[in-house]
């Protein structure tokens, strides 16, 4: 059968399907996706699933981390817009709060109110792009499950006992701009409850979420599980 890429849609060729891991690669865009084959949809053998660019693995035996930066050179074009941004606001203020203009009245108080909403998106882009530069995210596993989005405070943040933890799945989700379809997958983990609670989001492909689900499993002692409504 036909074989496209889920990210560009071209024709995969056969030499690029491994059919016992059950993942393809596309030579257009590099994208590496898994295949939706008869007879099970993930391969439930961690060997077969190689560790992924940037991706750090610690085990020391007790407790078990899965690492990666969230760094990209895509930050530096996010750094040049919020210096530009954010100088223009600083000399927007400097002119508005520089002193009282004869004859301005109340336009130079519209002056200092009509940027706030401006100013909450440089701050906020900011921060992002200093993260960006700086932050990692870790998931280690020992007598609790964690996820930690450090140095800088990011929301997201994960902490349960081990042992809450029966299931682990990622989720596929996708957005369409200017008629290109992008695929984005979340990492979830099912307490003894029965409620799913978000451990990663945004993961680009799913043999990176794929990964860490197998590896998650594996530290967990969980088999790996099917549940309604997982990515295929």
């Amino acid at each position: 059968m036909p074989v496209t890429c889920p990210k560009c849609d071209a024709r995969i060729p056969a030499a690029d399907v491994e059919l016992s891991t059950r993942l393809a690669k596309c030579r257009r865009c590099d994208e590496v996706f898994a295949l939706d084959l008869p007879g099970g949809s993930r391969p439930d053998n961690l060997a077969m699933l190689p560790i992924p660019d940037g991706v750090r693995v610690d085990d020391d035996g007790y407790t078990r981390r899965l690492s990666y930066r969230w760094f990209t050179p895509v930050v530096f074009f996010l750094a040049f817009f919020c210096v530009a941004w954010d100088s223009f606001l600083v000399f927007w203020y400097t002119m508005a709060l520089a002193g009282p203009v004869k004859g301005a009245g109340g336009f130079q108080w519209l002056m200092v109110v009509f940027p706030v909403a401006h100013v909450a998106v440089g701050v906020g882009l900011t921060y992002y792009t200093v993260c960006v530069f700086l932050n990692r995210t870790t998931v280690s596993v020992g007598d609790r499950l964690k996820v930690e989005h450090l140095p800088l405070f990011w929301p997201g943040q994960v902490s349960l006992p081990a042992d809450a933890v029966r299931a682990v799945y990622c989720e596929q989700s996708s957005t369409t701009r200017k008629g290109t379809t992008r695929f984005h997958y979340t990492l979830k983990a099912v307490k003894d409850d029965g409620r799913a609670i978000t451990l990663l989001a945004n993961l680009d492909s799913l043999p990176r979420a794929r990964f860490f689900e197998r590896k998650i499993e594996e530290w967990l002692n969980l088999p790996p599980t099917p549940v309604p409504g997982e990515a295929s």
